[in-house]
C-alpha cells in the first residue's frame, strides 16, 4: 500500500488457484484458495480501512474530503484467464 498525503493506493494479484479440478478429476488444492483470499480480499480490506482511519484523522479540502483510496487487483492481465 502507497499513502501518499490524502491518497492510497491498494493493489492485490496473488494467483496460483489454477483450475477447480485436474487433469485427474481431483479437486485442487483448497490451501491455494485461501491464500488468494487472503492476499487479495482480506489483505486489499485490511489495506483499506487502515488508509481510512488515518484518513478520518485529516483535515479536510476541498468539497470536505479527506482522502481517497484506489484499489486495483487482477493477475488475469498477466497470466491470462484460465477456462
Amino acid at each position: 500500500m502507497d499513502v501518499s498525503g490524502q491518497t492510497a493506493v491498494v493493489t492485490g494479484g496473488a494467483s496460483g488457484l489454477g483450475e477447480a479440478t485436474g487433469r485427474d478429476g481431483e479437486p485442487s488444492s483448497l490451501e491455494k484458495l485461501a491464500r488468494a483470499v487472503r492476499v487479495n480480499l482480506i489483505g486489499t480490506i485490511n489495506s483499506c480501512r487502515l488508509a481510512a482511519a488515518d484518513m478520518a484523522a485529516l483535515e479536510p479540502v476541498a468539497d470536505n474530503e479527506r482522502g481517497c483510496i484506489a484499489t486495483n487487483a487482477s493477475v488475469a492481465a498477466f497470466e491470462g484467464q484460465v477456462g
